[in-house]
């Protein structure tokens, strides 16, 4: 009986093992040729969150500046009246 189901394991193994290095090499194969396109997918994520993240700091920026701008144009005003106010001086020639 003992010699029977070491018969039956020994041949298990004899076609079992085969067929796990067969799967192996398939998987194996098939990672390998979708390498490339599993290497274009993180490209293509890197440089859509590299994008969205200079378009969240531009929209920062914006969401920063956008209240001082009554300061701003208050600003020029002043700069443009006193500009308009007191006239350079020419230069004369010596």
């Amino acid at each position: 009986m003992i010699a029977l189901l070491t018969l039956v394991a020994f041949l298990a193994l004899l076609l079992v093992v085969p067929l796990v290095l067969v799967v192996l090499a398939v998987r194996l194969a098939i990672a390998l040729a979708l390498l490339p396109l599993k290497l274009a997918g993180l490209a293509v994520r890197l440089a859509v969150g590299l994008a969205a993240l200079g378009i969240g700091a531009v929209a920062l920026v914006l969401a920063l500046l956008i209240p001082l701008l009554p300061l701003v144009v208050l600003a020029g005003a002043v700069w443009l009246i006193w500009r308009l106010i007191r006239r350079p001086v020419a230069i004369q020639p010596v």
